[in-house]
């Protein structure tokens, strides 16, 4: 897995490749090897090329690259240029172990804060360089409705560009299609580490107009659980801290969402319990973006997933609520 610290230093990022293929070119069976490179890795591709030349001259068997995403120029389809480099791969002499399985990949901060945003009714704009958000592993049922609109630019050279017209295309878009919502922005790794200005951005679109922009801290290097533990803490640092008056005592339940075990609907006799005894339950969710400051009225919070922690944290920091 690659991690933000890599990003710093591909050679430290290569040492890891360096490492499976080790492990990998040491079975008897093996007839090659196909390394199925992403977007990043094009981005280094005379490092990764130089660095496979050399580990090909000292294996027995060929090593060959496969670049594939949405800022990669394709000379001819993907299936074909696969069948070419498969065609110098001679067959291998035994079969793949099916011992040990593979975790999926955890979800990333981009698609954690892609899908914690579904139940707000948000303009949703994710900066991304094409095909990112096929990397979301969601149901189908998730999908249907899924509000999100993505740039997805296909040239590294088209990022200045974009970065001069955006706020105008947006602008129009978000007055046919935005109805006036809050404008949600957050991207993902090729704008990150391309340096493209987020902040920028916003602050463009403000100024053009929409009055509530909101820009998370997203970069895909993160998971899912970090992500919507840092966007829960930038809109509550965001908001007011007023308390609210309330009819009855309320207990905050920080934490819940589709991403996690703690759904609404396995945590639901929980809610029963709290009910029972006289609280009301809120959620971030319940309120708008703007005035999560609102869970300063509550008499306490129930975390009842990793996601909520930060934010119960500060919460009983500032507020002195446990």
């Amino acid at each position: 897995m690659m991690e933000a610290i890599d990003l710093e230093n591909y050679e430290k990022w290569l040492t890891k490749l360096d490492d499976v293929l080790h492990n990998a070119l040491g079975e008897p069976w093996l007839g090659g090897v196909v390394i199925y490179a992403s977007c990043l890795d094009f981005l280094h591709k005379a490092i990764l090329n130089r660095f496979v030349e050399d580990a090909e001259k000292k294996a027995t068997v060929p090593i060959k690259i496969l670049y594939r995403g949405a800022v990669v120029p394709q000379k001819k389809p993907l299936e074909e240029f696969l069948a070419e480099l498969l065609d110098e791969i001679p067959e291998g002499k035994g079969k793949l172990s099916t011992e040990e399985k593979s975790l999926p990949a955890m979800q990333t901060d981009f698609a954690g804060l892609a899908d914690m945003l579904q139940v707000w009714d948000t303009y949703n704009l994710m900066v991304d360089a094409g095909g990112c958000t096929e990397c979301f592993s969601l149901p189908q049922s998730w999908r249907q409705n899924y509000h999100l609109k993505k740039s997805r630019f296909s040239l590294f050279g088209a990022l200045k560009s974009c970065q001069l017209i955006f706020p105008d295309i947006i602008k129009e878009d978000w007055n046919t299609s935005g109805n006036e919502k809050p404008c949600c922005l957050f991207q993902s790794p090729i704008p990150k580490i391309s340096k493209f200005d987020m902040d920028l951005l916003r602050k463009n679109l403000h100024r053009s107009g929409i009055d509530e922009v909101y820009c998370f801290k997203t970069d895909g290097f993160h998971s899912h659980i970090e992500g919507i533990s840092n966007a829960m803490l930038q809109l509550y640092n965001g908001s007011h801290s007023e308390k609210v008056p309330v009819k009855q005592p309320l207990i905050g339940i920080l934490g819940s969402s589709r991403m996690q075990s703690a759904s609404l609907d396995k945590i639901g006799h929980g809610i029963e319990h709290i009910e029972w005894d006289g609280y009301g339950a809120m959620f971030p969710k319940d309120n708008l973006l703007n005035s999560w400051g609102n869970l300063n009225s509550v008499k306490m919070n129930w975390v009842v997933s990793a996601q909520g922690v930060f934010l119960a944290q500060k919460i009983q920091e500032t507020q002195g609520i446990p």
